[in-house]
């Protein structure tokens, strides 16, 4: 469904999406491009925006959604920084929600939800034991780490 280009509208309009939107697609770059130092550092919610429309406006937004799927890396930290990024939002991260936003980013958040449970973000249903183990250990170590740091 979105390699139709309905779906790009979103990236076509001059208004900026609320910042609830804009969380969707912060997930969907910390997971798939954590690497890219454009994204990586940007703060400012509308020129990260503006970086999300020139991604996705030009193409089939479902075969991107393919090619960078098969990027995902199975990186604590990456799941760790993503679980910050929702903490206490979990209850919105929901397809019905999003599709009354943005039909586009309700059909994004369905395939995002999924990937959140199974690294144990979201623990709605039942979550990989594993993956949740792992990140579990991974926020020790990196809170350790933290505190450590703090303490000297």
């Amino acid at each position: 469904m979105l390699n139709n280009k309905d779906y790009l509208k979103v990236f076509k309009n001059e208004d900026y999406p609320k910042e609830e939107v804009m969380l969707v697609y912060r997930i969907y770059f910390t997971l798939f491009k954590f690497d890219d130092e454009s994204i990586k550092n940007e703060k400012r919610l509308y020129k990260f925006w503006d970086y999300t429309v020139q991604y996705f406006k030009n193409g089939e937004m479902g075969k991107i959604i393919e090619e960078d799927f098969k990027n995902l890396k199975n990186n604590p930290e990456i799941f760790l920084k993503v679980s910050n990024m929702v903490e206490n939002k979990q209850h919105k991260l929901t397809p019905n929600y999003f599709t009354s936003l943005c039909g586009t980013t309700g059909l994004l958040i369905f395939i995002l939800k999924d990937i959140l449970e199974w690294a144990g973000i979201i623990t709605d249903k039942k979550p990989v034991p594993s993956q949740l183990l792992a990140l579990s250990n991974y926020a020790i170590e990196y809170y350790k780490t933290f505190l450590s740091k703090l303490s000297n």
